[in-house]
Formats: C-alpha cells, sequence, structure tokens
C-alpha cells in the first residue's frame, strides 16, 4: 500500500539532500565531509569516497503515483479516467467508506528484481565511462517496494555476481526503503542491516524540507 510521507524519488533535489541525511544517520563520522558534485553526485574533498544517488521505481509506478495525488487531492479533472488509467498500471486504487481516495496497493515487482538490476547496471556502466575516480565508490538507491530483510543475503549475492563483468565497481551500495536500510559491502562480501523506523525516516524527510 502507498506509504505516507515525502516521495523521495520525485523531486531530484530533494532525494540528494535525503538521501545524505540517511548517510548521516548510518555514519555521520564516515559521511560528514561530502560535498555536492557532479558524476558522481556526491564526493569528499580528498577523493576518498565517491556516492551517486538514485531511485529505481518502475515507471508504470511513478505514473500511479502521480494519478494518485491528483485524484486525492481533488485536482483531477477527468477522476473517472485518471482512475482508468491508475488501474491499467497494475495499481489499484483504495476508498473509505465514503468513497473518498486513500490509499493504492501497488504490484509485486520484486520476485526478479527488474527495477534495481536495470538501475544498478546502469550506474556501473556509468561508473566506468568518465565518473571523477575516487579511492571507493557508493551507490545510494532509493525505493519504496524492495526486497524486504529476508532476502538480504541472496541480493547481496545477485550485486555482486551484476558487478563481476565491470572494471570499476561500487564497493557499498546502499538500499533504502522509508522503513527499511541495507548497507551491502560489495568488495567484502558481507551486508548490514540496519534499524530505520517511522521516526527515523520522518527526520531525515524533515531535516531535508528545513535546509
Amino acid at each position: 500500500m502507498k506509504k505516507v510521507g515525502h516521495d523521495a524519488s520525485n523531486d531530484f533535489r530533494f532525494r540528494e539532500q535525503y538521501a545524505y541525511q540517511v548517510l548521516q544517520f548510518i555514519d555521520s563520522d564516515r559521511y560528514h565531509s561530502l560535498i555536492k558534485s557532479e558524476r558522481p553526485d556526491y564526493i569528499t574533498p580528498d577523493h576518498t569516497i565517491g556516492l551517486e544517488v538514485v531511485s529505481a521505481i518502475p515507471s508504470n509506478l511513478q505514473e500511479a503515483e502521480s494519478l494518485f495525488s491528483r485524484i486525492s487531492s481533488g485536482q483531477s479533472k477527468r477522476p473517472n479516467d485518471d482512475i482508468e488509467r491508475l488501474n491499467r498500471t497494475g495499481s489499484e486504487l483504495i476508498c473509505d467508506n465514503n468513497e473518498a481516495p486513500i490509499a493504492i496497493i501497488e504490484p509485486a515487482y520484486w520476485v526478479s528484481f527488474e527495477p534495481i538490476e536495470s538501475t544498478v547496471s546502469n550506474k556501473l556502466k556509468l561508473l566506468n565511462s568518465g565518473y571523477t575516480e575516487c579511492l571507493e565508490n557508493e551507490l545510494f538507491i532509493y525505493t519504496e517496494i524492495g526486497p524486504g530483510l529476508e532476502t538480504s543475503e541472496n541480493c547481496l549475492l545477485w550485486l555482486r555476481e551484476l558487478s563481476k563483468p565491470f572494471p570499476r565497481c561500487f564497493d557499498k551500495i546502499i538500499l533504502n526503503e522509508p522503513y527499511l536500510l541495507v548497507v551491502f559491502d560489495i568488495a567484502r562480501g558481507k551486508y548490514r542491516n540496519i534499524p530505520f523506523s517511522v521516526s527515523d525516516f520522518e527526520k531525515c524527510c524533515n531535516a531535508c524540507r528545513r535546509s
């Protein structure tokens, strides 16, 4: 079901600020000196760490969330047509007893990990074609429909396999959902699930709104 809170995937600037706040939550000593850059999005002044920020959300889900926002806010000029379009994306509109839209149920995408696979593959190609060279390269992925804690070990194996063909790889891949946070250490073959509560998510979002 659609989660409550700012969608960190819709606004690129917000997404980058949100990623920075989550990184401070993970390890402020390691990430406090990151500064904004291009290719990658963040970098330390001494080029020790380079970090790229991206979202992994299927295009039809983005369309469904845009339609839901328009319908639920009353801004839709043709709500019946928009509801029909939303249903064609694979999502389902949920209404309360007064038939007011309150949420959407999203389809399950993660059996094949296709959205993350596409995202990581594209960023690996970019990493190997002109990114600023850093001692360590990291990738922060925001999603709203991730694989969940129970699949972290398999996800690590799969991410390492996906990285093998590339000369330069991401040393760490950080996967974040609103209420889940996993750091995959690709170089060392380890992963760490970090407790990330609703209040933690909201604190990171609110810190972006204040900046």
